[in-house]
């Protein structure tokens, strides 16, 4: 398994998910962020979407991706009542 510290490039993440290795919560972490921040190429993203999902995602990848994203999150400030007449879209 691979540490955050070692997340350089993106043939070793794609190495360890193909090898069947599972990822710690901090290097799927460490992707979901070079993705939310462009670092990554649309081929490097799609490689990880399918290496993941032919691997099978595991709740400590999940929780590593989900609090990249969560921490990348904008919080938008709204009253009550916009807050009771918004309409969430995304989930």
């Amino acid at each position: 398994m691979s540490s955050p510290d070692e997340f350089h490039n993106w043939a070793e993440l794609l190495n360890d998910l193909l090898a069947d290795r599972d990822l710690s919560s901090e290097f799927a972490g460490s992707a979901m962020r070079s993705i939310l921040s462009g670092d990554a190429t649309e081929a490097q993203i799609a490689g990880f979407l399918v290496a993941l999902r032919s691997k099978g995602v595991t709740t400590t990848e999940l929780s590593g991706l989900l609090n990249a994203a969560l921490e990348a999150a904008t919080i938008v400030p709204l009253t009550d009542f916009e807050r009771e007449n918004t309409v969430d879209v995304v989930g």
